[in-house]
C-alpha cells in the first residue's frame, strides 16, 4: 500500500468520526460548575458577560471556561419554569409546553406556573461557546418571573428530538 492510499485512508476515517461525534447528541449535563443569577439585565457582549461571571463570585475564576464548546450544535432546546401573566410574555422563540396550563382556572394570583421551551441557534451556526449559550439563556430570562428560583444550577439533558438536543434549565434559590 502507498503513502498516498494510507493518507486518503486516515482523511477519510478522521471525516467519519467528526461527522459522528457532530451528528451524536451531548447527554451530559452542562454548566453546572458556574454561579450565576439571573436579572433583567440584557447582554449584548460576550466579553461584557464573562467580566460579570468571573466578578460574581471568587469560584467562577477557576470554574468558568468561556470558550469551551457547551453543545456541540446549532441549535437547542432549553425548558425553564416561569410564571407569566399571559402568553403575550412569550418571546418569539418561546412556546408553552403545556396550553391548559394557561386555562384560567390555573390562573394563582394573576399569574399562571409554567414550563417554556426556547429555541435558540449558535451564532456560528455550528456550536455553541459556553458563554454564548449562557448569555442567550440569561437573555432570554430577562424579565421573566422565576419565582425565588433564579439561581443558575446548571442544564440537564433530558432527550434529542429531531436532531435537537433539549435541556431542563436547573435554577434554585
Amino acid at each position: 500500500m502507498n503513502g498516498h492510499t494510507c493518507t486518503n485512508r486516515k482523511r477519510e476515517t478522521r471525516k467519519l468520526v467528526e461527522k459522528k461525534l457532530a451528528d451524536t447528541p451531548n447527554t451530559d449535563d452542562i454548566l453546572t460548575s458556574v454561579y450565576w443569577e439571573f436579572s433583567n439585565q440584557e447582554y449584548v457582549s460576550n466579553d461584557t458577560f464573562t467580566m460579570d461571571i468571573i466578578n460574581y463570585i471568587e469560584d467562577n475564576k477557576a470554574n468558568w471556561n468561556p470558550k469551551g464548546i457547551a453543545i456541540n450544535s446549532r441549535k437547542v432546546c432549553i425548558v425553564y419554569e416561569a410564571f407569566i401573566t399571559g402568553i403575550e410574555q412569550l418571546r418569539s422563540n418561546e412556546t408553552v409546553i403545556d396550553m391548559s396550563y394557561l386555562d384560567e382556572e390555573c390562573r394563582i394570583d394573576g399569574v399562571f406556573q409554567t414550563d417554556i421551551k426556547a429555541y435558540l441557534t449558535a451564532d456560528n451556526g455550528k456550536y455553541f461557546t459556553n458563554v454564548e449559550l449562557l448569555r442567550k439563556i440569561h437573555n432570554q430570562l430577562a424579565y421573566k418571573d422565576l419565582g425565588n428560583n433564579e439561581f443558575l444550577e446548571g442544564l440537564e439533558y433530558i432527550e434529542t428530538d429531531g436532531g435537537t438536543s433539549i435541556y431542563r434549565l436547573m435554577t434554585g434559590s
